[in-house]
C-alpha cells in the first residue's frame, strides 16, 4: 500500500505572513518614490520652460541688431500655455563691444526667488 503524501502543496500560513509583511514595508516606499519622481518632473519641466523665455529674450536683443541702452527691462510672455514674468538687466563691461545681459524668469511677478537665472553677452553689431 502507497502511503499519502503528508504535505499539502501550498504556502504555509507563516509564509503568506512573511510575503505580506514585505510586501506591506516596500509598498509606501515604492509610493513615496512615486510621488517624488512625479514633483520632479514638474519643476523641471517649470524649469525647461522658464529657461526657453530666457533664451528667448536673449535672442530677441541678438535679432534685432541694435546697441541696447544700459539699464532694466521687464515684461510678460506666454509660452506652453502659461504666462512667465522676465527681467533683463544690461549693464556695461570693461570692453565697451560688449555688454552682459542678466535674465531672471519667475512664474509671478511677486515671487522672491527666480525660477532660472541666466548670463549672456552681447557683442555690438557691426
Amino acid at each position: 500500500m502507497k502511503r499519502a503524501n503528508s504535505y499539502i502543496n501550498g504556502f504555509t500560513l507563516l509564509e503568506v505572513l512573511v510575503a505580506l509583511t514585505i510586501v506591506a514595508i516596500a509598498l509606501p516606499a515604492l509610493i513615496k518614490t512615486v510621488g517624488t519622481q512625479a514633483i520632479n518632473a514638474a519643476h523641471l519641466k517649470e524649469k525647461t520652460l522658464a529657461h526657453w523665455v530666457a533664451l528667448n529674450r536673449v535672442s530677441e536683443l541678438q535679432a534685432i541688431r541694435a546697441w541696447p541702452e544700459v539699464g532694466i527691462k521687464d515684461g510678460t510672455e506666454t509660452m506652453a500655455g502659461q504666462d512667465w514674468h522676465w527681467v533683463v538687466a544690461i549693464s556695461e563691461t570693461p570692453n565697451e563691444t560688449i555688454k552682459r545681459l542678466d535674465v531672471e524668469v519667475k512664474k509671478d511677478r511677486e515671487d522672491k526667488k527666480p525660477l532660472v537665472n541666466l548670463v549672456a553677452y552681447l557683442g555690438k553689431p557691426p
